[in-house]
């Protein structure tokens, strides 16, 4: 599915380059400051279910713009799934999915918390909710789960 290749950077400075999906992401192998709000989950809530992603997605969007918390996501997700070995077990539709509609959502107008978000949008909630945007064979598929595919029942709005 992907592959990782260790070098340096113009500073000279160990980097990871990971490969996953068509997304190459390079790192500094010291920097894991994009673990941050992954890490306050975790050690809050000791268990990281929907909601723990619902939250660190729009933890992330309250960091930088969706293309960042897009980014952060993956890193994320990818980082426990490795953590585990369940590396195969990564779905790049389900995150691109969840980290563009809370990105919708939170468009709207901003909270303070993510309680306070979470109580407005309490349809974030259902994980159920990619199934009224994908038949089960799109989203299921190999394709989806290594790259971002399109909603085949109801496109997600326009961000605003």
């Amino acid at each position: 599915m992907g592959g990782r290749r260790r070098g340096r950077n113009e500073s000279g400075d160990s980097v990871v380059a990971q490969s996953h999906g068509g997304h190459e992401l390079s790192r500094d192998v010291g920097d894991t400051a994009f673990l941050a709000p992954l890490t306050g989950l975790l050690e809050r809530d000791g268990r990281f279910g929907h909601r723990q992603h619902v939250e660190l997605a729009w933890r992330y969007l309250q960091c930088g713009d969706s293309r960042h918390a897009e980014q952060s996501m993956r890193q994320a997700i990818r980082h426990v799934a490795d953590s585990h070995d369940s590396s195969d077990r990564y779905h790049e539709t389900l995150t691109t999915f969840w980290t563009r509609v809370v990105a919708l959502h939170a468009s709207i107008n901003a909270h303070d918390t993510f309680d306070a978000f979470a109580d407005e949008h309490p349809r974030l909630l259902d994980k159920d909710l990619p199934a009224r945007h994908y038949t089960a064979s799109t989203l299921w598929s190999g394709q989806a789960r290594i790259q971002w595919v399109e909603p085949d029942l109801v496109a997600l709005p326009a961000p605003s």
